[in-house]
C-alpha cells in the first residue's frame, strides 16, 4: 500500500538524518491512514524527540497511546520527561506503561525515576523485579539489552553486566554497523 511505501521512505529518510523530510513524509502516511497508526504515530514522536521539539513529541505519544493500548509511546514520553527533569510527569507515563505492559525496561525506567528523586527503596524494588523478568542476553533485542545492562550496572552485578558486554561484542562482530543504543522502541510490527 502507498502509505506503507511513504512511511519505509520516510525511515530510510530520518536513517539519514533528515529528521524534517521524514516527519513530513510520516504525516502524509498517516493522513493516508486517517490519523490512525500508533506505530506510526510512535515514530513521529521519536523523532520530533530527536528534534527537541518536545510539545510535538508528547503529542505523538500521547495521541498513539490513544489509538493503542500498549506501553511503548507512554515509556517513550516518561524517559524523554526523565531526561528532562519532568519527574513528576515522568512517574505518571511510566507508571500508566506498566500497568498497560508489565516490560522489564519498563520497570528499569521507574527505577530511574525513583533514584532522581531520592527514592533508594522504590529504585532496588523496580530493579529486583526487572531483573527477575529479563530473558537471558542472547534471547533479548537490543532495546531490551540496554536496559538489562543499566540494570545490572545499577545493581553493580559484575556476573550480569560481563553477560550483557559479551552479548553486545558478539552482535556485532556480526554486523557491519554498530547497533542502536535502543534507548526508545519502536513498537515493533502491529
Amino acid at each position: 500500500q502507498i502509505p506503507d511505501v511513504i512511511s519505509r521512505v520516510a525511515d530510510l529518510t530520518a536513517n539519514l538524518g533528515q529528521r524534517e523530510r521524514a516527519l513530513e513524509l510520516m504525516k502524509k502516511a498517516l493522513a493516508a491512514k486517517q490519523g490512525k497508526d500508533a506505530l506510526l504515530l510512535n515514530k513521529m514522536g521519536i523523532i520530533a524527540g530527536e528534534m527537541r521539539d518536545y510539545e510535538k513529541e508528547a503529542k505523538f505519544y500521547e495521541e498513539s497511546a490513544k489509538i493503542r493500548q500498549w506501553g511503548a509511546p507512554l515509556f517513550n514520553l516518561a524517559l524523554s520527561q526523565q531526561r528532562r527533569g519532568m519527574l513528576k510527569q515522568a512517574l505518571a507515563n511510566i507508571e500508566e506503561a506498566i500497568a498497560r505492559e508489565k516490560e522489564a525496561p519498563h520497570l528499569v525506567l521507574r527505577a530511574l525515576i525513583a533514584d532522581a528523586q531520592s527514592d533508594p527503596m522504590t529504585r532496588d524494588e523496580f530493579l529486583q523485579e526487572a531483573m527477575r523478568l529479563f530473558t537471558t542476553p542472547s534471547a533479548m533485542n537490543d532495546w531490551e539489552l540496554g536496559w538489562y545492562m543499566t540494570a545490572a550496572q545499577r545493581t553493580d552485578n559484575k556476573s550480569k553486566m560481563k553477560q550483557a558486554q559479551d552479548e553486545i561484542q558478539r552482535r556485532a562482530q556480526g554486523r557491519q554497523k554498530p547497533a542502536n543504543d535502543g534507548l526508545l522502541p519502536d513498537g515493533g510490527q502491529e
